[in-house]
């Protein structure tokens, strides 16, 4: 499957997991709501009950394989390495937490242990994915994203950074010293201080299609 391809059906699942997300909740309010009014339905409520947590268990699995997924298309796209995201959702004293392992080679390691920017790329990825989830967010502002990712390969980040937001339908606004980062932006502006004041230079960069 293309890169392409696999962006599109991580984006049509983060939409369907937003949509379930927001019946699961009406479900849940709905069910209070009857636990309260009708206690005498207790047998009813109960049946809920279980569907609402049968719904959630999947709705779970789906998204530790799209978050998983998502990372692991960034990752591909930009590193030479053969290397895959893996995401767990985990319980530990009664809370619920998220379990992240880097893949390399088939190997399973903590993502910080890998020295070339592979936890800065996942770490742009899961923020994607938690802000296309959110209702009425169109823009995302990062600041120096994946600063610790080789200069070289900063073309192959700017693209894949590109390509993210075209497909997840986000506007991405970003800050960075590097210089490549920029390649694939839609515009560019050059920002100096001067006597402790930020100024900005104007467009340096702007691409039509």
């Amino acid at each position: 499957m293309s890169f392409d391809a696999r962006l599109e059906e991580v984006s049509d699942s983060v939409t369907k997991m937003r949509r379930t997300k927001d019946t699961l909740l009406h479900e849940q309010e709905r069910t209070i709501k009857q636990k309260k009014e009708q206690s005498k339905k207790l047998l009813s409520l109960n049946s809920a009950r279980v569907v609402v947590q049968e719904v959630a268990q999947q709705t779970q699995a789906n998204l530790e394989y799209y978050i998983a997924e998502l990372a692991s298309i960034a990752l591909d796209s930009v590193f030479p390495e053969n290397l895959a995201f893996k995401a767990n959702i985990i319980v530990k004293r009664n809370q619920t937490e998220l379990e992240f392992l880097l893949l390399e080679e088939g190997k399973e390691m903590s993502p910080t242990d890998n020295s070339g920017g592979a936890a800065d790329v996942i770490a742009l990825s899961l923020r994607v994915m938690g802000w296309s989830l959110a209702p009425n967010r169109p823009i995302l502002f990062l600041d120096e994203p994946c600063k610790y990712v080789s200069p070289d390969l900063q073309e192959k980040l700017s693209l894949m950074i590109k390509k993210i937001s075209e497909i997840m339908n986000i506007q991405i606004i970003m800050v960075s010293h590097a210089d490549d980062i920029n390649m694939a932006a839609d515009k560019t502006f050059i920002a100096t201080k001067e006597k402790g004041v930020t100024k900005i230079n104007g467009v340096y960069k702007e691409i039509t299609g």
